[in-house]
């Protein structure tokens, strides 16, 4: 038999000596507390304990009895939140265009629920104030008269684009352009909003009636400004509603690794898991900013110079083999490989694709991923090959749709967005890809980068 402090977790030792003591003493009659246990195999162990000591006939403690619940995945679910959460606060607060959510029942809009800083800097609200008033508070006339059929047609159709008009603090008139999402939060509805300020935009109207001779070429300009525009508000808003999910799973898969690797106690190994999940963190932030900036470098050229592939794929490969030593995977990465193109995008896609590679191979024992360069049609075409699940060639369109996946989340992790990224920095530098594969036989991911676009 193995006495309970034995397999108690050294930093809750004390805590549950004292809680004994208090139940022998007879000063309490059962306890209930959170607590930490060491599992056989060196895993930590979250347990909900309700003890109750029971005496004998001369009232001298005799026995515990305790109902013990395993809490572990609540305690790494609240963990994941928390580090959500100040990431969502985080890029909530550094956006420049303003974002609220709001509160919605029947045909009205509720009070406000939360707030950044750039729609109080608009109008001219602090935060407290803000939080402490409803929708209408801040709505002229003739817009809070259409919010019930805005508030119908948003109902309707779960998103909507709308312009409306905002009174501010001190009084003026303040123009903006509307994207909404109906959200479910915890029972009830709420809609998250991400608010433009279109002043400008109703100021080039005016030119253009005042510039009739330029017309046409007026429109064309600012017509594709407001394109790039609200192509820009489309990437933040998958962004708010997707990806923020993502850090939960690399913080989950490290978690596990904590639980595999550790074999007494959190000692040297585990304390470098946890390192590695504060880096896969940091590594889930520098996406998120990737993938934000790509919208914004849209009308920018593309900072080309030379990259060495080959070198780039060993650093990555390098990474990979340190997360999980423990599997056998032949690596080759052709040497020489060069293109001329925009560093960082080409680190996120080997990134992505070294990462499916190593992901779709880890449930054969063995794994060959191949990194190479060949010539189609005159062009340089570079490839990354591995011999893992593959995937039915009748379904090949949907890999490259954001969040969309050929594999579930329980047989392999992700979030569906890797290729899509992957399709769209390719795309920016003027090449194409194409990926071909079979069930159970490996895929192959081909992408040009030409030099000239």
């Amino acid at each position: 038999s193995t006495d309970f402090m034995a397999i108690t977790h050294p930093d809750d030792l004390e805590a549950s000596r004292e809680t004994t003591a208090r139940l022998q003493s007879g000063t309490e009659g059962s306890a209930r507390f959170e607590k930490r246990y060491l599992h056989k195999n060196g895993s930590v162990v979250w347990v909900d304990l309700n003890t109750v000591l029971l005496r004998d006939l001369n009232g001298q403690p005799d026995h515990f009895v305790a109902d013990v619940q395993d809490i572990t995945a609540r305690k790494l679910a609240e963990a994941a939140l928390r580090e959500s959460e100040e990431r969502y606060r985080q890029l909530l607060h550094q956006a420049n265009d303003g974002i609220y959510v709001h509160e919605l029942s029947e045909d009205r809009a509720g009070r406000f629920l939360e707030v950044n800083d750039s729609i109080c800097r608009m109008m001219g609200y602090s935060r407290e104030e803000m939080l402490a008033m409803e929708v209408s508070d801040i709505r002229m006339p003739g817009s809070l008269a259409r919010m019930p059929e805005v508030i119908s047609e948003l109902r309707a159709r779960g998103s909507l684009v709308f312009d409306t008009e905002n009174r501010t603090k001190d009084g003026r008139m303040l123009p903006f352009e509307v994207n909404a999402s109906l959200f479910d939060l915890q029972g009830r509805t709420v809609v998250v909003a991400i608010a433009r300020d279109i002043s400008e935009r109703i100021r080039t109207k005016a030119e253009l009636v005042e510039h009739r001779d330029h017309l046409e070429e007026l429109v064309h300009a600012r017509t594709r400004e407001l394109e790039l525009a609200n192509n820009e508000l489309e990437a933040f808003s998958y962004s708010v509603s997707h990806d923020l999910r993502a850090p939960l799973r690399a913080i989950n898969g490290f978690a596990r690794a904590l639980q595999e690797d550790c074999a007494a106690e959190l000692g040297t190994v585990g304390r470098g898991h946890l390192d590695r999940v504060g880096a896969a963190s940091r590594r889930m932030a520098e996406l998120i900013d990737d993938l934000l900036n790509l919208s914004r470098i849209a009308r920018l050229p593309l900072e080309r110079k030379p990259v060495n592939l080959s070198e780039l794929a060993r650093t990555i490969a390098g990474e990979l083999r340190e997360a999980e030593p423990e599997r056998e995977v032949e690596l080759v990465i052709q040497g020489g490989m060069t293109a001329q193109a925009d560093p960082a995008l080409a680190a996120i896609v080997l990134r992505n694709l070294l990462g499916n590679a190593w992901k779709f191979t880890g449930k054969h024992p063995t794994a060959r991923i191949e990194v190479g360069e060949s010539v189609r049609d005159g062009e340089p075409v570079w490839f990354v090959r591995d011999d893992g699940a593959g995937f039915d060639m009748a379904y090949v369109d949907n890999l490259f749709a954001p969040f969309q996946r050929l594999h579930t989340t329980a047989d392999f992790a992700g979030t569906g967005i890797g290729l899509a990224t992957v399709q769209r920095i390719v795309r920016r530098h003027g090449g194409r890809e194409w990926i071909e594969g079979a069930v159970e036989k490996g895929a192959t991911y081909h992408f040009t980068l030409p030099s000239f676009a």
